[in-house]
């Protein structure tokens, strides 16, 4: 604090005994004000000042510039300084020297100093303020106007008189220790000493002669110059002693106090200035001042007693806490001595009173400390002495702290440790991480840990699995939201004993108020509870779900029967288990050509969204899930229970189930795909359950298998369902009526989403067909892929053919179609017993445009090598598709009209994958064949 500081009976003392008035002013109203102050304005005693407004003192124009100019400059621990027009309360006007400081809280300090006296009886400076030239009276003036002038008797004056009194004089404005400046209205300033050179910063006199006065003062201050310039050039009245801060040459600022005082130069009116440099003091005062405040404001925000004693063990410093606590006022205090605040019983630690201050050790003891109602407060005392380096003085500061409520919790925690450390529940206390901070020896026997190895260890570090963490984490969220305030978590965690199961019975310490801050609770071991009740609950809820799973096998069995057909096999199956009551959603997927998507094939039920959104964010390629089914033949789930978080499953469960199945649909070593069943119920297809959804996958397959080799149902007929598409948006229409040509369909192959679909051309060019096509959007790839006989073969991949998907899903194939510049005509072979109105508007829904046009049965020809035991029955899907888009592409032909890259190209796959399901089938085939022979 630089100096000890004083009491407020002190600062009270000084501001009433100061000769400027002096108040407080909050939020515009004077909240204190000293006598000198209303004695100023014309008031009778301070208390008439107290509760008015500033602006009441003031005329109008004056408020309007205190408060559009001053205040807003005024910024915390900053102070204005300038002279200003007050209004006594008889209505009278009168000059001021005005002073108005903010503090660090807001308030502002005004102090005003009546100027009144000065304006009217300041001495005449003239003879004593000139140019060093001009300085010996009128000598000057004298010599300008002749014979004509006469001296004090009436005579003329003496020119030789007055030079030789400008000589003497000279050397002293010369060699004064303070600036000296003087300036004319016309002429700027025409003089200024040694001392002002280098108080502007200046080389020399030629750098500031010349200039206008005003130029080097602060542009915040410049407007009062020219006020006090005018009062003395203009009004002939001297000025006071002033502060401005000035700018010089070298454009550094400098605090000042300027005096002007009214002389007369070459016939016109001239300012005399002496300027005095206070920079050095201003910044040290205001260093200091800040400091002051500093200190003040921080000892009195502090919560403890603070004092300092003197060498006779009275209070010579302590900050507000004393008075609150004690009672006593600030004058009772200054009275008092150190003893009287401490019961005689400890007066043997009091400083100074049993041992010299000088002689006392830095100490820490407890205190009662006694207050003027005779209280008794402990408080914990801490003491340094020290010696002030000016004065020689010994004093004794300290801190006192109340730990009253401290001695009484620490009581009181010692009475509930003996409590908790005797029962045999656990208990605990977590900090605001999450973190033990207190087990009793019950909690380390039902964990089986040390207490060093709890204390501080992450609550969830007990925890088995992360869903409980979280649940943990969630019950506490709500417990700080205040929706709760106490809690129960059961969690599993791995011990000495074995894996065991925990309830903690918990409740928020202290009480929520926005954020957690630590919990306490009971444990308990419910192992044998818990496992009890979950076997029956299991149990129960396996035999009501085994019974249903049973029922929906029987039924799904039943009806696959009696289907002839693949997709409609697929198709019952899936519509029998979403209608069912258990899952809510089933569809069957395969792996695309290249392996590595898993595409769905037959839906059923409400997806909720889930096809889509793992379609869109490319997870239909996730494999773990799906191609384990594939690749093991074992009934994979996924359920919140799972150890690792899959995209999967997070989009299931976002879409609310809890549980999926992937069944495997198998016969033997060949799989046809899985089967995936979706449902709402937590922790679904537990082993019984799963069991049955792989009985059924085994009975799909090998229906499956059977209609795939016509073991099951082979016929020689099919019926022809002919139709007829007008659809002006198809782009194959719009390809013929362009061109005028006709395309004849010769295959189409499905890969992924995609089909590569292959026409021949008549009536038009291949590479106008392939240009047209490929200006389509919807068309992938179109490219030529004719062969040495004429014919024209162009190669289109689509990114979607809603019409070969419609009718796949329909249970039927596309046989041939025809597009011609009016329509496109295309055949669908069906099994001879379909239910044909089920196709037709099966096709017609999705494809309002299309007409049904007729129906007629047809004998096919098997040959040998379609045959179930033929060649190609012993390729799968892969093997075939990728088969036969190489040989539709003419990547057989020789010379070949399609290389390996761009038939996988057209597949979407790498040329890898393409030669592996090519080298494959092509010795699936030669095998066979040759073995057979």
């Amino acid at each position: 604090m630089g100096e000890p500081t004083r009491s407020p009976t002190e600062r009270s003392a000084v501001i009433a005994a100061s000769i400027d008035g002096v108040g407080l002013v909050e939020e515009n109203i004077f909240v204190t004000a000293n006598e000198q102050l209303a004695t100023t304005f014309g008031y009778d005693n301070s208390d008439d000042i107290v509760g008015i407004p500033w602006s009441e003192l003031y005329p109008q124009a004056e408020r309007r510039h205190i408060e559009s100019e001053v205040l807003p400059e005024v910024r915390p621990e900053e102070e204005w300084r300038g002279e200003a027009r007050g209004v006594r309360r008889d209505g009278s006007p009168f000059p001021q020297l005005l002073s108005i400081r903010r503090t660090a809280n807001g308030r502002l300090v005004w102090i005003v100093r009546d100027q009144s006296e000065q304006v009217h009886h300041e001495p005449n400076l003239d003879r004593q303020r000139r140019p060093a030239s001009k300085l010996a009276g009128n000598c000057e003036e004298g010599s300008k106007r002749g014979a004509s002038q006469t001296n004090g008797s009436g005579g003329p004056v003496d020119h030789r008189e007055s030079q030789n009194r400008t000589t003497r004089f000279q050397p002293f404005v010369e060699t004064a220790p303070v600036p000296i400046v003087v300036f004319t209205a016309n002429r700027g300033i025409i003089y200024c000493n040694t001392k002002a050179v280098e108080l502007l910063g200046a080389e020399d006199q030629s750098t500031i002669l010349g200039k206008e006065p005003e130029q080097f003062i602060h542009p915040d201050q410049r407007e009062r110059a020219r006020q006090r310039i005018r009062r003395v050039l203009e009004e002939g009245e001297p000025t006071e002693p002033m502060e401005y801060r000035l700018l010089g040459v070298d454009e550094q600022e400098r605090f000042t106090e300027i005096a002007a005082a009214p002389v007369e130069y070459e016939g016109e009116p001239a300012a005399y200035v002496l300027i005095n440099d206070v920079t050095q003091l201003r910044r040290s005062e205001n260093q200091l001042r800040r400091e002051r405040q500093f200190l003040e404001t921080v000892i009195n925000a502090v919560d403890d007693i603070i004092y300092v004693l003197d060498a006779q063990g009275r209070p010579h410093i302590w900050n507000e806490e004393l008075t609150e606590t004690t009672g006593y006022n600030h004058d009772e205090i200054e009275s008092m001595h150190g003893r009287d605040f401490i019961p005689e019983e400890q007066h043997e630690h009091v400083p100074g009173l049993m041992k010299a201050i000088a002689s006392l050790e830095d100490q820490r003891v407890e205190l009662d400390v006694l207050t003027k109602d005779g209280e008794s407060i402990t408080h914990e005392f801490r003491g340094k002495s020290f010696e002030d380096p000016e004065t020689g003085e010994v004093f004794r500061c300290g801190v006192a702290r109340d730990i009253t409520d401290r001695l009484e919790r620490e009581r009181r925690l010692k009475q509930y440790k003996t409590i908790v450390e005797t029962i045999d529940d656990g208990i605990y206390a977590l900090d605001e991480e999450l973190r033990f901070s207190f087990v009793n020896e019950g909690f380390c026997e039902i964990v089986g840990q040390s207490r060093e190895g709890l204390i501080g260890l992450p609550v969830c570090d007990l925890f088995d699995h992360g869903s409980e963490c979280e649940l943990a984490d969630e019950l506490r969220q709500r417990a700080v939201e205040d929706d709760t305030s106490t809690g129960i978590v059961q969690w599993t965690s791995s011990t000495p004993d074995g894996e065991r199961i925990f309830e903690s019975r918990y409740r928020l310490h202290p009480e929520p108020d926005g954020e957690y801050q630590g919990s306490v609770g009971v444990l308990r071991d419910v192992t044998e509870r818990e496992r009890r009740k979950r076997t029956l609950e299991r149990n129960l809820d396996e035999l009501r779900t085994l019974n249903r799973v049973n029922q929906i096998l029987l039924e799904t069995t039943r009806d696959l029967i009696e289907t002839a057909d693949r997709d409609v096999i697929e198709q019952t199956v899936c519509r029998q288990l979403s209608n069912s009551d258990l899952y809510q959603f089933a569809w069957i997927g395969d792996l695309a050509i290249d392996g590595d998507q898993f595409v769905p094939r037959t839906t059923a039920g409400d997806d909720r969204g889930f096809l889509d959104a793992i379609e869109s964010e490319g997870n239909v390629a996730e494999g773990d899930f799906a191609h384990r089914a594939i690749q093991t033949g074992d009934v994979q789930v996924l359920d919140p229970n799972c150890p690792e978080s899959t995209p999967w499953q997070n989009v299931a469960s976002e879409c609310g189930f809890e549980s999926v199945a992937a069944v495997p649909l198998h016969y033997e070593d060949t799989v046809y795909g899985a089967l995936m069943i979706h449902t709402e119920r937590e922790n679904a297809f537990e082993d019984r359950e799963k069991e049955g959804c792989d009985v059924l996958g085994r009975t799909i397959g090998y229906i499956i298998n059977a209609v795939k080799n016509r073991k099951l149902l082979f016929t020689d007929t099919v019926r022809e369902l002919e139709f007829q598409l007008a659809d002006a948006d198809s782009v194959f229409v719009d390809t013929a009526e362009t061109l005028g040509c006709e395309l004849e369909l010769d295959g189409s192959v499905a890969s992924g989403q995609r089909w590569v679909l292959y026409f021949e051309v008549d009536g038009a060019s291949v590479d106008d067909v392939v240009a047209t096509v490929a200006e389509d959007q919807r068309v992938e790839r179109a490219r030529d892929i004719s062969m040495t006989d004429g014919e024209g073969h162009v190669e289109i991949t689509v990114t979607d053919s809603s019409l070969i998907h419609t009718i796949t899903r329909a249970g039927c194939s596309l046989r041939t179609a025809t597009v011609s510049p009016d329509d496109m005509r295309f055949i669908v072979d069906a099994p001879v017993n379909a239910d044909i109105r089920e196709i037709v508007d099966h096709i017609q829904s999705e494809h309002p445009s299309v007409d049904f046009i007729a129906q007629r049965d047809r004998d096919q020809e098997v040959s040998t090598v379609s045959r179930p035991d033929g060649v190609l029955g012993e390729l799968t899907d892969r093997q075939r598709e990728v088969l036969e888009a190489a040989y539709r592409s003419g990547y057989f032909a020789w010379p070949r009209k399609s290389t390996g890259e761009e038939v996988a190209e057209s597949l979407d796959v790498t040329s890898a994958t393409l030669h592996g399901h090519l080298r494959k089938a092509e010795g699936v085939i030669l095998s066979t064949l040759f073995d057979a022979a």
